[in-house]
């Protein structure tokens, strides 16, 4: 059954050069494969156990990072699915919570309706956004 843990804990690191997150992940199995996936960033890794999963979910991400920091177009696909910036001197960047997304992202509504799912925490680090 779907328990609801999607607090996000961020901070800065070396210098305000990039943020951590603690974002929560979604582990699901579907025809003898695991899934682990990121309704905040709607990217997915998987495997034939929660172990390969999460190796192929941390490959993805990064593959997510460098391809969108290398165009530029990190902030628009932030924002694209759902994430708020704040203006000022600390440029607070707040992800989407859960109850968001499931209004917003029919695969991970689809997920929650139809798997049991068990949630993790990730550290996630990117780069901060202009």
């Amino acid at each position: 059954m779907y328990k609801q843990s999607n607090t996000v804990k961020a901070h800065s690191s070396d210098m305000g050069q990039k943020i951590n997150y603690d974002l929560p992940l979604v582990l699901f199995e579907e025809d003898n494969i695991t899934f682990c996936f990121c309704p905040a960033l709607d990217i997915t890794g998987y495997g034939y156990n929660e172990k390969e999963a999460r190796k192929s979910f941390d490959i993805t991400l990064h593959e997510y990072f460098d391809y969108t920091v290398k165009e530029k177009t990190l902030k628009k696909d932030l924002t694209r699915l759902g994430w708020h910036f704040g203006r000022g001197v600390k440029r607070k960047i707040v992800p989407p919570q859960f109850s968001e997304l499931i209004n917003t992202n029919e695969d991970f509504k689809r997920i929650l309706d139809t798997y049991p799912v068990k949630t993790i925490h990730k550290p996630i680090v990117f780069p901060v956004i202009a």
